[in-house]
């Protein structure tokens, strides 16, 4: 991984930066943070992947070739749709089908949310809590999307958690949920083929 250029200067990025995870201040580190996790799991889970403008580029194979995808970690709901915007701009200037992918962990509410029994019931509420952004902000998502220059929306959000039915009882938790309001054929087939490899790199990868 660190052989990649791009990997080294979201490392240097990170270890520049206020990386305090403990507050909801925005943070280039955090950012950086976000786009080498993914690029991490992509390539822990056997997918080429690299550092490339709007912010990583993965390989679709033969049929659908390479797919851009824009990052975003956000730190208020307010953000969300400036975001959205800048995301499908990145990718029109980079000529290449995409998704925008969020990152939701610093707009999760503070306190103590995650007091649940089962593991089952916790994965509920972060999913509800992924599928309500987006219902949140649909209206806006289809309208840009209309444009052609976006195909979907990635959204994930992960958290530790302490959960007396799991082994162990702390745990990484790691959810996510995906949108599109594209109609062409083309277009639905490359998102599915993204979205189904995201989804196997998270099943997949332990860490």
């Amino acid at each position: 991984m660190l052989d990649d250029i791009g990997a080294q200067e979201a490392i240097h990025r990170i270890t520049t930066s206020d990386m305090n995870l403990g507050t909801r201040q925005e943070s280039n580190g955090k950012d950086a943070l976000w786009e080498l996790d993914l690029y991490r799991r992509f390539k822990l889970g056997g997918v080429p992947v690299c550092f490339e403008e709007p912010d990583l580029v993965v390989s679709l194979g033969e049929s659908h070739g390479e797919y851009a995808i824009a990052c975003k970690k956000i730190y208020s709901i307010a953000g969300a749709q400036e975001s959205f915007k800048v995301g499908c701009n990145q990718l029109k200037t980079h000529g290449k089908p995409g998704v925008v992918a969020f990152n939701l962990d610093d707009i999760l509410p503070k306190g103590p949310l995650f007091g649940f029994s089962s593991e089952t019931e916790l994965k509920e509420l972060i999913d509800k809590f992924n599928t309500e952004f987006i219902r949140e902000n649909e209206r806006y998502f289809a309208h840009i999307a209309s444009r052609g220059t976006c195909d979907g929306v990635l959204v994930s959000t992960s958290f530790i958690a302490h959960v007396p039915d799991m082994d162990p009882p702390i745990n990484m938790i790691r959810t996510s949920a995906s949108w599109t309001s594209r109609k062409e054929p083309n277009v639905q087939n490359r998102f599915k083929a993204f979205i189904e490899c995201h989804d196997r790199i998270y099943e997949n990868a332990s860490v």
